[in-house]
């Protein structure tokens, strides 16, 4: 793709109103490509005027095609089907990136919404306080108060702000899970769960990626000379993988509710955690 080898490639979409889609594809694409990325927001009455002008044109345009830096959907097709433009930058983009697994059912969310197969993510019946909370929690209602309905390129840019921030942290956390995967590959596995070798492994993103992504019971890890901590992993509903009784053998103090057990040392934490 010539475009994304140029060192500034300027990039088209539509303005307000805004939809998630438009903005997750812009925001994808500044993290994918080395230039420096350009971003103008067409009202919509002069996007046919001026389209050709852009180096990449985001769901405008009436075309899919990535080596000319076309990403539309509307127009349906061959690999559009289905698809929103922030689906199909990705798979233009991202395909040999090593995040592709753990972010593709983000954006297939994405494309699933903007192509109408499943609910959006307002919800709730409106007139009630819980479908209020709903819908100001709603990241399309989100975009709409901040970006409105008419044309302005301020408001447009304050909106792909925020949608920037979201599509970071979908990539920090997909680094995360890199990581923790690896961290789980090295680890000595013990009955159910998983022990380190240190704590710096150890941290939200671990315990995440575990109850995401694995059937894991719980990870130990030593916090400090004479203490190896265990904790217990939460399934999808919240509740304990594992629960550890207070009257666990070898353990020093186990937590009233159970998720945690602390032991003198790795060879009792593996001794008594091998028969869970």
């Amino acid at each position: 793709m010539e475009w994304a080898r140029k060192n500034a490639i300027s990039v088209a979409t539509h303005g307000c109103p805004h939809h998630v889609d438009e903005l997750v594809a812009l925001s994808l694409l500044k993290n994918a490509v080395l230039g420096d990325i350009q971003v103008t927001f067409l009202d919509r009455t002069e996007i046919d005027a001026r389209a050709d002008q852009f180096d990449v044109l985001v769901d405008i345009g009436g075309q899919y095609d990535p080596d000319r830096g076309r990403f539309d959907h509307h127009q349906g097709g061959p690999g559009v089907e289905g698809r929103s433009s922030a689906g199909l930058v990705f798979d233009a983009l991202y395909r040999t990136d090593r995040r592709y697994e753990y972010l593709k059912p983000i954006i297939d969310y994405v494309d699933a919404v903007d192509c109408g197969t499943v609910a959006n993510d307002v919800g709730g019946e409106t007139g009630s306080a819980f479908g209020r909370r709903r819908t100001m929690l709603s990241v399309s209602a989100l975009l709409k108060a901040v970006g409105g309905f008419r044309h302005d390129p301020g408001r447009s840019r304050r909106c792909l702000e925020l949608i920037e921030c979201l599509v970071r942290s979908w990539l920090e956390q997909a680094e995360g899970y890199i990581r923790a995967e690896a961290v789980v590959a090295a680890a000595q596995r013990v009955g159910r769960g998983v022990l380190l070798d240190s704590e710096a492994a150890y941290g939200p993103g671990l315990l995440e990626f575990l109850q995401k992504e694995t059937d894991i019971a719980f990870v130990g890890f030593p916090d400090r000379p004479g203490r190896f901590v265990v904790v217990a992993i939460r399934d999808a509903g919240g509740d304990n993988r594992v629960a550890f009784g207070s009257m666990l053998g070898g353990a020093t103090f186990v937590h009233p509710k159970g998720f945690m057990a602390v032991f003198p040392n790795r060879i009792v934490a593996q001794r008594t955690l091998s028969e869970l």
